[in-house]
């Protein structure tokens, strides 16, 4: 089992590493995207916060990613919006060419078309759980498709949990421990 903690501030990555993190997903602000799509267009569902939620700039993460490698810890970049318009889907791309170059671990994506894109440009894949992995079926679907891992909603019981991943045990799975008070806050 992996500890992912979700980076807000890079000051503390020695810490979570040393208690045990090895990976780490983070999200960005992008002010031109802001400009050009305005504040309601999500790039990772936390946009509309800018800097309150997402500290880093798209060119201060290139940054991070290098840094998180030298440390040997895993490092996702989160585009979880649950979808994106043709035009978002094209300014998309361009953030994933340049993540292409990096060594970035993958990237966590609900809307399907990005997942497409990503495995085309060769990101590896995490579902969100906003995708709302709720069976097996699910599971293949988002595994036909170019995902390497998904992340089961909070939702689900040990059971729920314990059916879906013995039907696929080459998928990766991710569940949370708990990360906000409402489980019902995804898909």
């Amino acid at each position: 089992m992996n500890i992912l903690v979700p980076l807000n501030n890079y000051e503390y990555c020695t810490d979570y590493i040393n208690a045990g993190a090895k990976e780490f997903y983070l999200g960005f602000y992008d002010n031109e995207w802001n400009e050009k799509f305005g504040t309601y267009s999500d790039i990772n569902r936390m946009s509309g916060y800018g800097k309150a939620a997402n500290k880093n700039s798209f060119k201060e993460i290139l940054n991070i990613i290098s840094e998180i490698k030298n440390k040997k810890a895993d490092i996702y970049i989160t585009f979880n919006s649950s979808m994106y318009s043709d035009n978002e889907l094209e300014f998309i791309e361009r953030y994933f060419k340049k993540l292409v170059n990096t060594n970035v671990d993958g990237v966590i994506l609900s809307c399907h078309e990005a997942i497409k894109i990503a495995k085309n440009i060769g990101l590896p894949v995490v579902v969100s759980t906003i995708a709302g992995i709720y069976n097996s079926d699910i599971v293949n679907f988002y595994k036909e498709i170019g995902a390497k891992r998904v992340i089961l909603p909070r939702d689900l019981s040990i059971l729920e949990i314990e059916s879906i991943v013995g039907k696929d045990k080459e998928m990766e799975y991710e569940i949370f421990i708990m990360r906000n008070g409402c489980k019902f806050s995804d898909s």
